[in-house]
């Protein structure tokens, strides 16, 4: 990828030929300076043997040769002879609230962040996501949270009934449009997003029809701001960048992709073989969960998939072979855009079914490789390159004036990319880690207030809970679903992660639908709108189950179909009505009022 190289790094070749034709030192040391000494620094140009790096207040202040002028004696030093050093990692593409599991297993953004962490990571671009994620952000940002730096894109705008929303209407991570694309894009941008991610379609996702969006909606958001967007094949690149979206968020993996596809103007494409490649390494090849590639996997995620090992009937049918395929035809067209010399950058999806977040970026790094990137080449897409594409200068580089972010190595990446992987420190902000302690570290620096960002309820002051779905500290509530009067009208007493087995209540937000009107559509997804509270209602996926059928609020697949309640005391699904309405509502039993446990009545099930 041809790239102007930053200010930093331009800085950096200025002070490298002053300092061989001047040999007094080129600063004054500020007294906090230290020296990390004796490594083979890499560049993006190549290796350059035995540097020094002078850091200060978390940046670094001067990279200095051994052709340089030496180093005060009072200056601190780290040494690290025999250690290769290269700045710290960027994915160009991650799901960071999602933790790659089949279900929903609770909340894993405290383990995102610190797997990603872990495995020298530094920053990262969540590409599809909740909007809560831009207050992620801005705690990173202002140093209130431990972590990656973070570019957000928010929900993504698609069609309805298509990617990522095919089968379950998910508005943290579905904007959808319909002839009002540039709308629904300014809408975002003016939510404080980074960049949008569009879908085109899902045609390969798919084994059922589904919507493609229409082109002049593409045209409209990708002229709004910058945009990536999800393709599936080079015919959907193509009109892509013929609708002016030159940001590819995959290679195209729907068949291979022809040379003229390849040579096409494309900004930025983004790896992830990573994404199609995950399923079927656990699956097909029983990939082994208790190696060092999962170590930073929380214990649920993991636990679901060895499940899908054991039992990988569970997935839809034949995902895991379709998936194979599709990865095996991403890298095989990541090597035509190689040859093309697109600008392709790494990115993991990490936190897609089967991919773990740090770890699959080091496997974008092989797979940049193996499509016959050189290693150095290889590197610059995952750092320099992919820190130009998100304007982030101080980052990419080890250079003077830039962020002191940075991995110690015990092997040369440019004889082995997979030396990546071999990591003896994490230095951030100028602070060395080992992967093990970046794993437990503590990630919020404060104790915070109501509808300030949480990752748990230690994180929140007295009276107050995580909410762990949307990540607020929001009022503390007893006991999940026991007292309908304990919360707000906007809101009721939930477990506070949004897991049945939860006993911490937290009073979490509330849809705004009527449970005798059953408003919630879209009519493509099935829902029921559900009372929670007397003055609480919410919006619920519905599923199979009917009339006097068992049923679960967990199982998805036992969830009962619409306008009906599972009910916790029968443990089956019965009909909602209204025992106000005139005539009779029911078709089975007849309809009967429920009352709080206060007394008040509250709602009407038919049996």
């Amino acid at each position: 990828m041809n790239s102007p190289l930053p200010m930093a790094l331009v800085l950096f070749a200025l002070s490298a030929c002053a300092g061989e034709d001047d040999p007094t030192p080129r600063v004054s040391w500020p007294a906090d300076a230290f020296a990390v000494t004796g490594i083979t620094l890499v560049t993006p140009d190549g290796a350059r043997p035995n540097v020094s790096l002078v850091l200060s207040e978390g940046r670094v202040l001067d990279v200095v040769g051994a052709e340089g002028a030496p180093l005060p004696a009072w200056m601190p030093r780290e040494d690290r002879v025999g250690r290769f050093v290269i700045p710290g990692l960027i994915d160009r593409h991650v799901h960071l609230s999602h933790s790659g599991a089949t279900v929903w297993v609770g909340d894993t953004l405290e383990a995102n962040l610190r797997a990603t962490l872990s495995w020298g990571v530094v920053g990262v671009a969540d590409l599809g996501g909740p909007l809560w994620l831009t207050k992620v952000r801005d705690a990173l940002d202002a140093g209130a949270l431990l972590g990656p730096r973070l570019a957000v894109s928010g929900p993504m705008l698609t069609a309805e009934g298509s990617h990522p929303c095919e089968t379950v209407y998910d508005r943290a991570l579905c904007v959808f449009v319909d002839g009002d694309g540039a709308a629904q894009a300014e809408a975002l941008l003016d939510a404080g997003v980074n960049q949008l991610k569009v879908a085109v379609q899902d045609a390969e996702f798919s084994p059922w029809p589904t919507p493609r969006i229409d082109l002049a909606d593409l045209a409209a958001i990708c002229a709004a701001g910058p945009a990536a967007v999800h393709v599936g094949d080079g015919d959907d690149a193509a009109d892509a960048l013929a609708a002016g979206c030159d940001t590819l968020a995959h290679t195209p993996f729907g068949g291979p992709l022809s040379a003229d596809q390849a040579a096409l103007p494309f900004g930025e494409v983004h790896s992830t073989v990573s994404a199609l490649a995950g399923v079927p390494r656990i699956v097909l090849d029983k990939d082994d969960l208790g190696g060092p590639r999962y170590a930073a996997v929380p214990e649920a995620v993991l636990n679901n998939w060895a499940t899908l090992q054991a039992r990988p009937e569970l997935l839809l049918d034949g995902f895991a072979e379709a998936s194979a395929l599709w990865a095996a035809q991403a890298q095989a067209n990541l090597g035509v855009l190689v040859m093309a010399q697109a600008p392709v950058l790494a990115g993991s999806d990490a936190g897609y079914y089967g991919v773990p977040h740090g770890a699959a970026l080091h496997d974008e790094l092989v797979a940049l490789v193996n499509a016959g990137m050189s290693p150095q080449e290889a590197l610059n897409a995952a750092t320099v390159e992919a820190a130009l594409a998100l304007g982030w200068t101080d980052l990419g580089v080890l250079a003077p004036g830039a962020r002191a972010d940075f991995l110690t190595l015990r092997c040369d990446p440019l004889a082995d990319i997979r030396c990546a992987q071999d990591i003896e420190e994490v230095w951030l902000h100028g602070v060395a880690w080992t992967p093990e302690t970046l794993r437990s570290a503590p990630l919020v620096q404060a104790v915070r207030g109501l509808g300030a960002l949480c990752l748990t309820t230690a994180d929140c002051g007295e009276g107050l809970a995580c909410d762990r779905v949307h990540h607020a500290c929001v009022a503390a509530c007893d006991t999940p679903y026991d007292d309908p009067t304990a919360c707000d009208a906007q809101s009721f007493c939930a477990p506070s992660d949004g897991l049945g087995d939860t006993v911490e209540g937290a009073c979490l937000p509330a849809d705004a639908c009527d449970w005798r009107a059953q408003d919630c559509g879209p009519t493509t997804y099935p829902q029921t709108c559900l009372p929670m509270d007397l003055d609480t209602n919410t919006c619920w996926p519905a599923g199979p189950r009917a009339q006097g059928e068992t049923c679960s609020t967990v199982d998805p697949t036992l969830r009962c179909e619409e306008d009906h309640y599972c009910s916790p005391v029968s443990g089956v699904c019965l009909k909602l009505c209204d025992p106000e309405e005139g005539g009779d509502p029911c078709e089975v039993g007849r309809c009967r009022q429920v009352y709080a446990s206060n007394g008040s009545s509250w709602f009407g099930l038919c049996w």
